[in-house]
């Protein structure tokens, strides 16, 4: 176009842009116009960027030569290894390389913590999960991740792999399986992998044998001390005379970063010379000159703590039990007071804490609108030594079980409500985790069981499908696991709803029909309900319309003996859906409305989505298009604020039939291609068996009388629209005929 725009329209370039059967980088500009927008959600291109590095609390001080180091090895190589015992500052170090480097990447850089992971098996939905990229029914999180990275320019971090080395065969199957993506790994042990550049690293510099005040100041270590010393204390500062004393301390502290730190943090109460002469007492066999450094750290933590008060020691070996950090409510109800006769108690655990925040053994970070507090891993496992060694180990972990898990079962049956449950268990997953391992460890089975039914409908909401169908099977085989009862009843249930939201219908079905079976054997009604509500679906599938029927009204009769209202209501809206799967559409229409009106007053969010969009989809059979336009129009508002993608992805694909009856063709398939993407995204959808409406490709393709690569062209731009774009054409087709 050169210089022929007119004169109130300009060209602007929005960069280079990798996109779908492109090889390279496009580079794509945006017309300007006088008097119209110009400013525009990011495209949803493949070159959309990661910016996913933790925020520091603390500056990061010196080490310019190491951070040049393993950006120039990084350079040369897609798999880098920073080693070193805990303690060295490895997290640190490749950090400040990732945001020094994180520019030179298209897609940016990933941060994915690894230290609350303890199976293998978990680390590559852990890293999915991060990315914000869901589980995909019938692939693997490794699969999804290799998909959604084979062309991304991106350097992902993964920290403390020690623990989980044995899915070190994971690293190396997405690099074999990605372009360009680039991986740093912190571990206190290498990977042993094809291509892999380890990097030992290596303590801070220290200032040996000088007593000049411009050389010691100007000294890495050094400079790390003064930065967290004044942290302690505003008015500490760094002289002439108490320069060579804090240089004796670096040394005698090896350079050790985790070290250095907690030794600063006493400068609150103790001079410089009164810190070395600590030091020295205590650490005389540690000299760093000679010593083992992983000794050296192991003293300033005995020395550290030992220095704490009586109830301080107490609380900081009881707060290594959370896996993930904790808040204060989790505190204050499981530390201070554990039932042990011999166990000292904790009046009021608020001080001790400030004391331990004080002392750099606890980190407090604000995260979700909450403060939690953290121990870095290397002192985690201190505590939980000194934790065993106190005796109290046992009956604390077992308090923390049964904590997590009690607040897991009053939260359970609000899952559906709204987003604040499944957000909180998410929050405490790693602690979750532990918790049940504790009770499948203990072959606590009837607990264990007890659990999974509460956990499943979290699980499924938050993508967690896979893991929880392994924790499922894990019960399933434990001892005793047959015997009759209703944990048993509701650990079958929570098995098949995950093998139905994966697909595997015929193992659903016949789940169902063992949990029904265990309820009865078991007298729990309850269980039972559940079970024929789940089989009115699963029959659905299968096209067996009486059977659907016969659960459905089975269901309703036991919710309404068990005074489960919101459970009546959903009996009524299964047999409902299922008068319409069997094509008795004005039927159904009939009955949907009466539920509506009924679950909109019991306010629960996922099943009004649910019904609505039922409704909707019947109505497009009827043809009553403006009808199912106005509930569509609710549908998919409500579903975006809940933040329900899959209830998006039915909204979107129920309104480009509606646009298809329209006449609106090019809106019609490009909704469709909107709807796949959003499914891609998600991870899954409402299974093709269930769904009424019409297929709106098929529809919009025959009415047009388009070919079919006319129509998957459409299809294919509709895909790759923006999530804001994509919302406002659904919105414009929601809004108008």
């Amino acid at each position: 176009l050169g210089e022929g725009l007119p004169a109130d329209t300009a060209l602007r370039s929005l960069g280079d842009h990798r996109l779908k059967d492109f090889d390279e980088p496009v580079r794509l500009l945006q017309v300007d116009v006088e008097g119209l927008r110009r400013e525009f959600p990011p495209l949803a291109s493949l070159s959309a960027r990661f910016e996913l590095l933790p925020s520091e609390l603390s500056a990061f001080v010196g080490r310019e030569a190491e951070v040049a180091t393993v950006r120039e090895l990084l350079e040369s190589t897609r798999l880098l290894t920073l080693t070193g015992p805990g303690g060295t500052g490895k997290s640190r170090l490749a950090l400040e390389v990732a945001r020094a480097t994180g520019g030179a990447y298209a897609q940016g850089v990933a941060f994915v913590p690894l230290a609350q992971v303890s199976d293998p098996a978990l680390v590559p939905p852990t890293i999915r999960g991060a990315l914000g990229f869901a589980e995909e029914p019938g692939r693997r999180s490794t699969e999804t991740l290799i998909e959604k990275l084979r062309h991304h320019e991106l350097l992902l971090l993964l920290d403390n792999f020690e623990q989980v080395t044995a899915a070190a065969g994971l690293v190396a199957e997405l690099l074999a399986g990605t372009e360009r993506l680039k991986v740093i790994v912190t571990s206190r042990i290498g990977l042993h992998l094809e291509g892999e550049q380890e990097y030992a690293v290596p303590p801070m510099a220290v200032p040996e044998g000088t007593t000049d005040y411009e050389t010691i100041a100007a000294n890495d270590s050094v400079r790390l001390f003064v930065d967290r010393a004044c942290q302690a204390r505003s008015s500490f500062a760094l002289d002439a005379r108490n320069a060579p004393v804090v240089a004796q301390i670096c040394r005698r502290l090896d350079g050790l970063p985790l070290a250095i730190e907690l030794a600063a943090a006493r400068i609150k109460m103790l001079s410089p010379d009164a810190l070395l002469a600590r030091l020295s007492s205590r650490l005389d066999l540690l000299d760093g000159r000679g010593g083992d450094r992983r000794r050296t750290l192991r003293g300033t933590i005995d020395w550290s703590h030992d220095l704490l008060a009586t109830d301080e020691q107490v609380l900081f070996r009881r707060l290594s039990i959370f896996s993930g950090g904790a808040s204060l409510d989790a505190i204050e109800a499981l530390v201070p007071r554990i039932e042990q006769a011999d166990a000292p108690a904790i009046a009021d655990a608020l001080d001790p804490l400030a004391a331990l925040i004080d002392h750099s053994l606890v980190r407090q970070v604000e995260r979700d609108d909450e403060t939690r507090y953290l121990m870095l891993e290397t002192i985690r496992e201190y505590g939980l030594e000194r934790l065993a060694a106190s005796g109290e180990a046992d009956v604390l972990s077992a308090a923390h079980a049964a904590w997590y898990l009690d607040q897991v079962h009053e939260l359970a049956p609000t899952f559906t409500a709204g987003p604040d449950g499944p957000d909180l268990v998410e929050r405490e997953h790693a602690d979750v985790r532990a918790a049940l391992r504790w009770v499948i460890g203990r072959d606590d089975t009837q607990r264990a069981m007890l659990a999974v039914a509460d956990l499943w409908r979290f699980w499924h909401l938050r993508g967690h499908l896979r893991e929880g169908l392994a924790v499922c099977e894990e019960v399933a085989g434990m001892p005793d696991a047959d015997r009759v009862s209703a944990a048993a009843a509701g650990a079958r249930y929570a098995h098949a709803s995950l093998l139905y939201w994966q697909g595997r219908n015929e193992e659903a079905l016949a789940g169902y029909e063992a949990a029904l079976e265990t309820a009865r054997a078991a007298g729990a009604r309850d269980r039972e309900a559940d079970a024929q509500f789940a089989l009115a679906f699963s029959y659905g599938i299968v096209k067996d319309w009486p059977a659907a029927h016969r659960a459905s009204r089975a269901a309703e009769a036991l919710y309404d003996e068990l005074g489960n209202d919101l459970g009546v209501i959903n009996a009524r809206f299964t047999d409902a859906y299922v008068s319409s799967l069997a094509g008795d559409w004005a039927r159904a229409t009939v009955q949907l409305r009466a539920v509506l009106v009924d679950i909109e007053a019991n306010g629960d969010v996922f099943w009004a989505l649910n019904s609505r969009i039922v409704l909707a989809w019947t109505l497009t059979r009827l043809e009553r298009i403006e009808e199912a336009r106005q509930i569509l129009r609710q549908n998919l508002e409500q579903s975006i604020e809940f933040g329900d993608r899959a209830s998006e992805n039915m909204a979107v694909e129920a309104l480009a039939t509606v646009a298809a009856f329209d006449g609106d063709t090019d809106r019609a398939l490009l909704l469709a291609g909107v709807a796949e993407a959003i499914a891609e995204d998600f991870g899954g959808k409402a299974p093709d068996e269930l769904v009424i409406a019409l297929d709106p490709v098929v529809l919009a393709r025959d009415r047009a009388g388009l070919s079919g690569d006319e129509a998957e062209q459409l299809v294919k731009h509709g895909r790759a629209m923006g999530t804001d774009a994509a919302r406002d054409l659904a919105r414009q087709v929601a809004a108008e005929r």
